[in-house]
């Protein structure tokens, strides 16, 4: 248990409840789900925005639903006009996503 504590304190989150040596969902829950967001943010920042900005355009994570693993962007620029728009998002967004951040199952845009 002091283990667990430990962990969650260096990760900069609280642990709300532990009731009788048991550590509850919750806090655990709300750790993964913020270590899985900035997880897609890193790689968004890393290995997909460079690419798309020498393109002219741009890319945003707008949210990401984990019971469903999908992961909602809006490309903005260049990118929201171009006909090459769904290759990218699929072949491109969607395919190194999948790659580096397990839990996207599908990317969809969003206006």
């Amino acid at each position: 248990m002091e283990f667990l504590s430990k962990i969650f304190q260096t990760k900069n989150t609280k642990i709300n409840t532990i009731v009788t040596n048991k550590l509850l969902v919750t806090p655990l829950v709300r750790y993964l789900s913020t270590s899985i967001q900035e997880e897609i943010k890193k790689v968004i920042d890393t290995k997909i925005k460079p690419g798309i900005q020498m393109d002219g355009g741009d890319v945003k994570m707008v949210g990401f639903d984990e019971k469903t693993g999908v992961l909602e962007i809006q490309l903005s620029g260049a990118c929201s006009t171009c006909p090459m728009k769904q290759f990218t998002l699929k072949q491109g967004i969607e395919r190194i996503m999948k790659y580096y951040v397990p839990s996207v199952k599908k990317v969809k845009e969003v206006l």
